[in-house]
């Protein structure tokens, strides 16, 4: 039985779980005849499970800060007291000064840092909890969860690969002050 059955008219559904939330089978909801076309497709099959969570980490963190970039350069900025004292005095002065690219200072350094920590972290995370984790029936390897170690090694290794990285980025997004 699967958990997702994707046959009905395009549509998802997890009626095979005794949901009472599941359609009448002819209470189908159609499926939209409109496709849109262009737009960007890309899809990459790698059977390595490891180089795939490695790739997904760093994908995500790559997306993750690139979202957040404005907000961490407007941090940085309110906590080396550069361009005001409130986050929007913060934000339009980095405006007035440099535009929308201001925003995003020191971004691709802080992609090139993240990228690689979120892979690592999801990588060693993965690694160290399979190691630990014991198979059912079996006695734990060890007394504590193993996710929790697991998680702290995660983090220990992420740092210490990424850590140099995170002063560069401060330096590249504070560097206007100075000049």
């Amino acid at each position: 039985m699967a958990l997702f059955d994707d046959k009905r008219d395009g549509f998802f559904s997890i009626c095979d779980l005794g949901s009472q939330w599941c359609p009448e089978p002819n209470n189908t909801y159609p499926a939209s005849k409109k496709k849109k076309k262009g737009g960007l497709k890309l899809k990459i099959k790698i059977s390595d499970p490891s180089l795939r969570r490695l790739i997904s980490g760093g994908i995500a963190g790559a997306v993750s800060r690139t979202c957040v970039a404005p907000l961490e350069t407007i941090r940085t900025h309110l906590m080396v007291g550069s361009s005001g004292n409130s986050t929007t005095e913060v934000f339009h002065n980095i405006l007035q000064t440099d535009g929308w690219k201001g925003l995003f200072r020191g971004n691709l350094v802080n992609v090139i840092r993240v990228a690689p920590s979120k892979a690592i972290e999801l990588f060693a995370f993965d690694t160290v909890n399979k190691l630990l984790s014991s198979k059912p029936g079996e006695e734990s390897k060890i007394p504590i969860p193993a996710s929790l170690v697991a998680g702290a090694c995660a983090g220990i290794s992420s740092t210490l690969v990424t850590y140099p990285l995170e002063l560069v980025k401060t330096r590249i997004t504070i560097e206007v002050i100075s000049v």
